[in-house]
């Protein structure tokens, strides 16, 4: 799986970005993405799932456990560390329970594609390191250019005030939120 591990890192380590200008930080991204990257595997090699769709329905399952974290903090008013701390530890039990602890090999082509490499130079660049370098690109755009970008800045200076002003927070933190679980 390491083709799936490399591009869907990067995309971890973006959406974390957003998330930590919130002034959360998150426990669970890595245990959400091994879930993900198990739910892709099997689906494509053991169920005979087609690769592209086998990989929309893990970020479908991705968007579900963002959007359950997102809804437990803005509606239930959890804590967001102990929300992500507790999908930790359902994303690894999952996983434990859906792979019945077997290892997923011979995955097709297109779930492998960023774990492919290219020269440059004298080194060996990954695709998911490109992917990496766009989504940063894109995320930086996103927070500085957009209503969006703003509104994720103000709710991480001050929740309150934020909402005082006319922004959405419990649209913004779930959106956030999702973000994260989705790579």
């Amino acid at each position: 799986m390491q083709g799936i591990a490399k591009g869907v890192e990067s995309e971890e380590q973006v959406a974390a970005l957003a998330n930590l200008i919130r002034g959360l930080a998150a426990a669970h991204p890595g245990s959400v993405m091994t879930a993900l990257h198990v739910v892709m595997g099997r689906l494509a090699v053991l169920s005979g799932v087609p690769a592209e769709i086998a990989f929309g329905l893990g970020l479908l399952c991705g968007t579900m456990c963002g959007l359950v974290n997102g809804l437990l903090v803005t509606k239930l008013k959890l804590p967001p560390f102990i929300v992500t701390l507790g999908m930790l530890n359902v994303a690894f039990a999952l996983t434990h329970i859906y792979s019945e602890e077997q290892t997923v090999t011979n995955l097709p082509g297109p779930l492998t594609a960023l774990g492919q490499t290219f020269p440059l130079g004298k080194t060996d660049i990954t695709y998911g390191s490109l992917v990496t370098i766009v989504l940063f690109l894109l995320l930086a755009y996103a927070l500085s250019s957009t209503g969006w970008g703003r509104h994720v800045y103000a709710l991480g200076n001050s929740p309150e005030a934020a909402r005082l002003n006319g922004i959405r927070t419990s649209m913004v933190s779930p959106g956030c939120q999702v973000r994260l679980t989705v790579r």
